[in-house]
């Protein structure tokens, strides 16, 4: 990643105005970058007074927020007791809110903060969500402050930073007081801690040399250019994190790419970028593994226990029961483990099979990840955060080992594999899954009048009577499957 940096205006010489007014170019700030069709630039005072407004205005939050919970559950409880003085009767209960009455003129107040909870939880999250895509825009010219985008956490970090600096007698912030208060952040810590760094030592150093680190500055704003700078490159590498805040770790990444000083200090640690962004991505993707798999639980609860979809249109599976495992109950049970970094495949399994109802092998090196990526679409239909072709479905690894074991001769196995795939076809909530499906082709019951199995799932395939995924290696793939009927009926998805 490039180092950002905040351009003086050239207009106004970074005076930000001219004639004593606004500069129409960088609009008073002063400094800005241009990106994208994106004005960014930073407008944040620190002071003991803004601090002190923005820790009341987090008091004054956390009060609102809470009245509004209790109000929501007063709600019900007011709701419960008209309904149970007319009796759970809609006629009398619509009759009773015609009434002027203290119960009405109460529950109508408590509505009232309802729509006023439900208006701040939407209202901000919509917000976000507008300006994330006007800022990926190119069409649509955005002028953005990036100090709206700071997370509370590098919010406080900032502000202490400031307050550091006062303690300290040192003025104005740099890089150095960002990183010293940057250092006593848990995440910070781990990440350092991985890259067997001690924080407490970094600090020690900054701390006893923060006058010679920091040096003379004739121009005596809160933050220098350089902090700003930091903030900038930080803020560029949330968007890489797909993320909404800058959060701890962008602040991190942001003061060594832009501060050489910094820069050099870990250098001397030997560690450089990549190895600080690598850490940080790991702690990344923790975090979102977290994140997903609690996601993925509380919505799994509203999913039906047995295999019988919501409509109780499917049937009954009896014989594929006996011969495989249903993926979607365990990610219902949070028995799978999450697919990390397979979104591109996820999304390009998903969208072959919804666009063409086709269904599809998946290609690639023993190990790569073919069965992650297939519990990753387990756990997403069981959290129903998939397109409706997979909703309200069934996911279920079919196992041929199982199949032929113990079948007696004389079409024994076509039989087992017939019933399993009719039920299938009629249960029509089930996607199969076949593992090293290249061992089902030249499988038969001994005796001449024994039929390939690949060629009977093959026709079904063709017919649109059930939808597969099978998975494969490149070798397995091109020996016995390529030129077979089962090849020409599945589309192939290189797994690298």
């Amino acid at each position: 990643m490039e180092i950002a940096t905040f351009s003086a205006c050239q207009q106004c010489g970074g005076n930000g105005k001219i004639n004593g007014q606004k500069c129409p170019l960088c609009f008073g700030y002063r400094s800005y970058f241009f990106d994208n069709n994106n004005f960014l630039y930073w407008e944040k005072t620190v002071s003991y007074s803004h601090i002190f407004i923005r820790e009341f205005k987090k008091v004054i939050n956390i009060v609102i927020n809470t009245v509004l919970v209790v109000a929501s559950v007063l709600t019900m409880i007011v709701l419960f007791l008209i309904l149970n003085k007319v009796q759970f009767e809609p006629r009398n209960f619509w009759y009773f809110l015609s009434q002027a009455n203290k119960e009405n003129f109460w529950l109508w107040i408590l509505i009232l903060m309802d729509m006023f909870l439900y208006y701040r939880l939407a209202y901000g999250g919509q917000k976000t969500k507008q300006l994330s895509r006007d800022l990926k825009s190119v069409n649509t010219y955005v002028k953005h402050n990036i100090a709206d985008s700071l997370g509370q956490e590098v919010s406080a970090i900032l502000d202490k930073s400031w307050l550091y600096g006062q303690h300290k007698k040192v003025f104005p912030v740099t890089a150095w007081h960002l990183l010293f208060a940057l250092l006593n952040d848990k995440d910070i810590r781990l990440v350092l801690a991985r890259l067997g760094v001690g924080a407490d030592n970094i600090k020690e150093q900054i701390d006893n040399n923060l006058a010679n680190l920091v040096g003379q500055f004739e121009n005596q704003e809160e933050l220098t250019e350089a902090v700003k700078n930091a903030l900038l490159n930080a803020y560029f590498h949330m968007h890489k994190r797909h993320a909404d805040h800058i959060a701890e770790v962008d602040l991190l990444y942001g003061l060594v790419m832009s501060n050489q000083q910094i820069k050099n200090l870990f250098y001397d640690f030997d560690i450089d970028e990549e190895k600080i962004d690598n850490v940080i991505a790991w702690v990344d993707i923790n975090k979102q593994l977290l994140k997903r798999y609690q996601t993925f639980r509380s919505r799994s609860f509203f999913k039906p226990k047995s295999g019988i979809n919501r409509s109780y249109t499917a049937i009954a599976t009896p014989v594929l029961n006996n011969f495989s495992s249903d993926l979607t109950m365990m990610a219902r049970s949070g028995y799978l483990p999450l697919s990390v970094a397979r979104e591109k495949e996820i999304y390009e399994i998903i969208n072959t099979i919804e666009s063409s109802f086709s269904s599809v092998v998946l290609v690639g090196p023993p190990g790569v990840g073919k069965t992650n990526i297939i519990e990753g679409i387990a756990n997403r239909m069981m959290a129903e955060d998939i397109p409706e072709l997979f909703q309200d479905k069934r996911l279920v690894s079919v196992s041929v080992p199982l199949i032929i074991s113990g079948a007696s001769g004389g079409g024994g196995v076509e039989e087992r594999f017939l019933a399993i795939l009719h039920e299938s076809a009629a249960s029509g909530n089930i996607i199969l899954y076949f593992e090293d499906i290249h061992q089902l082709v030249g499988v038969a019951s001994q005796g001449n009048e024994g039929v390939d199995l690949s060629e009977v799932l093959a026709a079904e395939i063709r017919n649109k009577n059930i939808i597969v995924i099978a998975s494969t290696s490149n070798k397995e793939y091109v020996q016995y499957i390529e030129n077979s009927a089962l090849g020409q009926a599945l589309k192939k998805i290189n797994i690298s």
